[in-house]
């Protein structure tokens, strides 16, 4: 009996094998618990800027993670290709813990540039990986619903880090370095017994019957170099298009993220438990968005992801134009309805960017380096914003830092959109 899975066929009829489920629930849980290295900056940025850093320096700080993100991803994405993505996966966790415990001793400007850069470099190397073994396993009719369902792993992720930091920041003493030292240690604990159950992908264990064309194909890359897995990538013009409009929502996503919390503290004069409770409703908002944009894409537009990307990007916009005046006219409510249709807009068409539509669009045995080139370039664009962001919150202020967001938006929608009609089946 075969155990290689991914058949498409069998996926046409949404009937997943018991280890596709459990390749599916050991990824989960390993990029899930990473979050909890990544989005507890947001609860600490009001403590960080308070005893240490600017608005300006933190905004240095924030782009650095986001410049090595960039490199990082260019480069483990080809690494994950060429000498196996779970090496690249295992050094990207180890690293992005231990760096995560540098940034909660760091004591300067240049000490947690340092350190936040090396995570940012560090957790470069997760997502390509994951992906990578996501195409071994799932063939393009299963995909969109498969990288749905993970999606949900960082939507619950940032939605626990971001309710747990606040109230954890306060009850010790409202240090904000417990906010980095305590989720390291989870993030180990969660992910390291996950990746030694995880298998890259799928093999035989009879020899008389084949390997499935899914599995033949993710050993394809055995071959090639360095040098022509990237040329491949870097001349796929699809992929360009995905990466650039990656960055452009990206800008409004760590926007979000990061800065947020420090937003309700000034506009609602919220305390930072209160506000950070609130903000985990961005993320919730965004489990519900991931799984309808992956089903949608696979069953409505037959795996088409542009026009649902589009779509939902456009609903950012006019979101983030809303939210604009809703958190300073409006009560917490309203703030928080907000915020959750905000996560709906962000992170469905952020999956589908992210994940499905560069492992559909690129050569269906290059997809880790797809999607490493696609996030290379959407951190770069994050990271303009991340400087952008800190400049104009501290010299404009915030009605002018959300119409940026809201423009970064609406530019991904129209960029996107000329992929309307690209498809997996399409793409040789």
């Amino acid at each position: 009996m075969s155990n290689a899975f991914g058949d498409p066929a069998r996926d046409r009829a949404n009937g997943l094998t018991a280890a596709q489920w459990g390749t599916l629930a050991a990824i989960w849980l390993i990029y899930g618990s990473c979050y909890f290295c990544r989005v507890n900056v947001g609860a600490a940025n009001p403590g960080i800027t308070a005893e240490l850093l600017s608005a300006k320096q933190m905004g240095i700080v924030l782009a650095s993670f986001k410049i090595c993100y960039a490199l990082g991803q260019l480069v483990n994405g080809q690494m994950a290709e060429r000498f196996g993505a779970k090496r690249v996966l295992w050094v990207g966790m180890i690293g992005a813990g231990l760096a995560n415990i540098a940034f909660g001793l760091g004591v300067g400007f240049w000490s947690l540039l340092a350190a936040w850069a090396l995570n940012g470099f560090f957790q470069a190397g997760l997502w390509p990986s994951c992906v990578k073994i996501m195409a071994n396993w799932f063939s393009p009719f299963a995909r969109g619903r498969a990288m749905g369902v993970l999606g949900t792993s960082y939507q619950l992720g940032s939605a626990v880090t971001m309710a747990a930091m606040g109230s954890l920041i306060v009850a010790f003493g409202g240090n904000w370095r417990v906010a980095f030292l305590l989720p390291a240690g989870a993030f180990l604990l969660v992910s390291i017994p996950a990746a030694l159950r995880l298998r890259a992908r799928p093999i035989a264990s009879d020899s008389t019957e084949p390997t499935s064309s899914i599995a033949l194909l993710a050993a394809a890359t055995d071959g090639l170099t360095l040098r022509q897995i990237l040329g491949f990538t870097l001349t796929n013009r699809r992929v360009w298009v995905l990466g650039l409009s990656l960055g452009g929502l990206n800008v409004a996503r760590f926007g979000y993220l990061e800065w947020i919390p420090s937003y309700l503290l000034k506009i609602q004069k919220a305390e930072i438990d209160a506000a950070s409770l609130r903000m985990a409703i961005l993320p919730l908002g965004g489990v519900l968005g991931v799984l309808v944009a992956g089903w949608i894409s696979d069953r409505l537009f037959q795996t088409r992801r542009a026009p649902v990307i589009s779509v939902m990007l456009a609903g950012l916009g006019v979101l983030t134009l809303a939210f604009d005046w809703t958190a300073s006219h409006g009560g917490w409510f309203s703030t928080v309805v907000c915020l959750s249709a905000i996560g709906f807009c962000i992170y469905g068409p952020q999956v589908m960017l992210v994940g499905t539509a560069p492992a559909d669009l690129a050569r269906r045995d290059l997809a880790a380096a797809a999607v490493g080139f696609v996030d290379s370039l959407a951190y770069v664009g994050a990271a303009v914003g991340s400087w952008l962001t800190g400049r104009l919150v501290q010299d404009h202020g915030w009605h002018a830092t959300m119409l940026m967001w809201a423009g970064t938006a609406f530019a991904a929608a129209l960029l996107t959109a000329t992929l309307w009609n690209a498809r997996a089946e399409s793409h040789g």
